[in-house]
């Protein structure tokens, strides 16, 4: 297979903070005849180091569509094509979906397939597959490897208490890969697409399901002791509809959770959303409203819900809000206050297509007292 790279350099007057310094094509492609069969060289791809995984779901190599996995390295500044890796045995576009971690490069297809391969010495080489039953589908529709562990998302599965999809892991020990466990939503439904995404840090796996809730969609986090993988939470952004989806993709390094929504519209028509969660809540905002938006035809209450913890319970709070933006705030006894000063009107109709934005400070022993807290900016929009 020939590796072709087109090197992109460019002299400004000044340097950027970024460059695009390489470009890769897989040459071996025949030209697209209109015929529907093509190459999906590069739609899935993965990173570590100076290690590249590029997915090649279209590839043929005498079996049309059987697909491969392509492991580059970068050393300095040139890109060598280290291995071409394809399924030992017929499986339609392997490559479909791709991990690495290490020495440990993850590949599947779009159907039941999984295969593992590790690097001995210079060398690829395939370590062990795994093929999943007639009962589950769209295996490895998302794959996670962390160490010694690898999770598969199989969102489509026809056993009854699992009908809302599964995720299966598999675990190295000795160096020979076996399947651990399998896992469900405590009430899985068809139609959850529980799976479809999945991440996988240091014990905690994080799985969504954009199907979840009549297409509302939501995610969960897990983790693992001696036991197995017990759930620690449901993820699920406070203002999803039907449609937005969430949990089409998530992200987490541990204790943070990026949820994506594909679907969300409230921005328009499919702009999607991501929301963050804070699993164990150390970085969660002190204050949170809902619902985001209200419509002033409609008419509407804002809910604030204040967290400052514990230790400021039984003292004075003092909400303060803005019309105007969150920066820059006032500096008062050695605090900035998130809220630019302004006349704040809130029953003025004027106001519809503006945002308000609160935050609270609180005090150590009523109003004349020292400050303790400052919160977070709330942002609420008004529709017409």
């Amino acid at each position: 297979m020939l590796l072709c790279t087109l090197l992109v350099a460019f002299a400004p007057a000044s340097a950027p903070a970024q460059c695009e310094f390489v470009r890769l094509f897989d040459c071996d492609a025949p030209p697209y005849t209109g015929t529907g069969d093509t190459e999906d060289f590069g739609e899935v791809v993965a990173l570590q180091g100076a290690r590249w995984i590029v997915g090649n779901a279209g590839a043929n190599s005498g079996v049309a569509r059987d697909g491969c996995v392509m492991v580059y390295e970068l050393a300095g500044s040139q890109l060598f094509l280290r291995a071409v890796l394809d399924s030992p045995g017929y499986h339609p576009e392997f490559g479909a979906r791709v991990a690495v971690d290490g020495d440990t490069v993850v590949g599947a297809d779009s159907f039941k397939s999984l295969e593992i391969f590790e690097r001995d010495g210079d060398a690829w080489v395939w370590t062990t597959g795994f093929h999943a039953p007639n009962n589950f589908q769209q295996v490895g529709r998302s794959v996670a490897i962390d160490g010694d562990r690898i999770a598969v998302g199989t969102p489509i599965s026809l056993l009854p208490e699992s009908a809302g999809g599964v995720v299966v892991t598999f675990r190295r020990v000795g160096g020979v890969w076996t399947e651990e466990h399998t896992i469900h939503a405590l009430m899985p439904v068809a139609g959850d697409a529980f799976g479809t995404s999945v991440d996988l840090v240091v014990g905690r796996l994080v799985v969504g399901a954009p199907g979840a809730d009549a297409s509302h969609g939501a995610a969960w986090a897990f983790d693992v002791d001696d036991l197995g993988w017990s759930e620690v939470a449901r993820l699920a952004p406070s203002d999803r509809r039907i449609g937005d989806k969430s949990g089409s993709d998530v992200a987490t390094n541990g204790d943070v959770v990026l949820i994506g929504a594909g679907g969300d519209d409230d921005q328009g028509t499919d702009y999607g959303s991501v929301t963050a969660f804070s699993v164990s809540g150390t970085t969660c905002a002190t204050l949170e409203g809902f619902p985001k938006r209200v419509s002033l035809a409609a008419g509407g209450t804002i809910s604030l819900q204040i967290r400052a913890g514990s230790e400021n319970a039984n003292r004075t709070y003092f909400v303060a809000g803005s019309l105007t933006d969150t920066s820059p705030g006032p500096l008062l006894r050695g605090f900035e206050v998130p809220l630019v000063p302004d006349e704040y009107f809130p029953y003025t109709l004027a106001l519809a297509g503006l945002k308000l934005y609160h935050a609270y400070v609180v005090f150590e022993a009523g109003l004349a007292g020292p400050w303790r807290h400052v919160s977070n900016a709330l942002s609420t929009r008004l529709d017409p």
